[in-house]
């Protein structure tokens, strides 16, 4: 699900919200 969301709003985004849910998984 997430690499075909990444294929619809761009690489860029999907890799920063990527990093972004890794640090939230890290926190919790």
């Amino acid at each position: 699900v997430i690499t075909h969301l990444a294929f619809y709003v761009g690489w860029p985004k999907a890799w920063s919200a990527f990093h972004l849910a890794k640090q939230v998984f890290n926190e919790e």
